[in-house]
């Protein structure tokens, strides 16, 4: 890679990343894709002041851009990068799907240890009043659900991305977006559910089809049939990745639930407040998988990851004018 007269040279791993890059797209990319990237690439070359954008040193650099890697993954990198972000940002992500997962599972807790003790002491038992507490825990889980998981999967994203997690933040996010997304589930729902009626094969496509459907709500603000079409054309030629990596994340939530269901075991209430927990820190996990996947899609398809280090460089390069 040549030098610009004047301009600092690039460390040779920084270099020899830049031509790997460019190279390893040069046959799949399309020619305006490619020439936009190029320039991308270059600029990180290339600051106003002829310096690395974060100090002359590449390594502060690196820490500042690279805290995960975005890049085209392998399941088990998927995995294992999900796994440190949910560790990295415990309390906030956990935090926020434990206030709906742990009341939930106290409450029917409380209600099945009632109609236990009833049923023990012989006593009438009133149906109407139980079915409607029942359903009103439901409707308020299910009112409540849409928001924490938008607003856990913002999060993460925004971790990803090597953005500030902040709990407040992606909770006004969720509740701009709550309601499109809401309908945008019940019209892949409904979608998916002709699908199946019609032939189970056509509702198994259309099921994988749409797994990363919710981080592009979130992440891209894309709701309705657009959305649909964008996951399944990100989804294309990947839905046997999407197989084995939804069969990785149902044997790891089976474990952990094992592991928490051991320390259930001490009284009814112990067992549904880690029950509780696990339900949370799975769902963290689980929408972490997902951000990654969606991420690793668009870095496989759009060259997502060459932007977005573009992008993280000029924003350096103009705080630091």
């Amino acid at each position: 890679m040549a030098r610009r007269e004047g301009l600092e040279p690039p460390t040779p791993r920084f270099e020899a990343w830049c031509s790997i890059q460019l190279s390893y797209r040069r046959e799949r990319a399309q020619p305006t894709r490619l020439a936009a990237r190029v320039r991308a690439v270059q600029f990180l070359l290339d600051t106003r002041s002829g310096r690395w954008a974060y100090g002359r040193d590449p390594k502060k650099w690196e820490a500042h851009t690279l805290a995960y890697e975005i890049r085209a993954m392998s399941l088990g990198e998927i995995v294992d990068t999900s796994f440190r972000i949910t560790r990295n940002h415990f309390v906030p992500l956990v935090g926020m799907s434990a206030v709906i997962y742990v009341p939930f599972t106290l409450v029917l807790a409380g209600w099945q240890m009632q109609l236990q003790a009833q049923a023990a002491a012989g006593a009438q038992m009133n149906v109407g009043a139980m079915l409607g507490s029942l359903v009103a825990v439901v409707l308020t889980f299910s009112l409540v659900m849409p928001i924490v998981s938008a607003a856990v999967s913002h999060a993460i994203g925004e971790a990803y991305l090597g953005r500030e997690v902040n709990i407040a933040g992606s909770l006004r996010e969720a509740l701009r977006i709550v309601l499109p997304l809401v309908g945008t589930g019940i019209l892949s729902a409904l979608i998916l559910i002709v699908a199946t009626f019609l032939l189970v094969i056509p509702g198994i496509w259309f099921g994988l089809g749409i797994m990363v459907l919710y981080p592009i709500n979130v992440m891209e603000r894309v709701f309705g049939m657009t959305s649909i079409r964008r996951s399944l054309d990100l989804m294309k030629d990947n839905r046997g990745r999407g197989v084995l990596l939804y069969l990785l994340i149902v044997i790891i939530s089976a474990v952990l639930g094992g592991v928490f269901g051991l320390i259930g075991v001490i009284s009814p209430w112990v067992g549904a407040l880690v029950q509780g927990v696990a339900s949370a820190v799975t769902g963290a996990f689980m929408g972490a998988v997902m951000i990654v996947f969606y991420f690793d899609l668009r870095c496989r398809k759009e060259a997502f990851d060459v932007e977005h280090l573009a992008r993280l460089v000029q924003a350096g390069a103009a705080a630091s004018a």
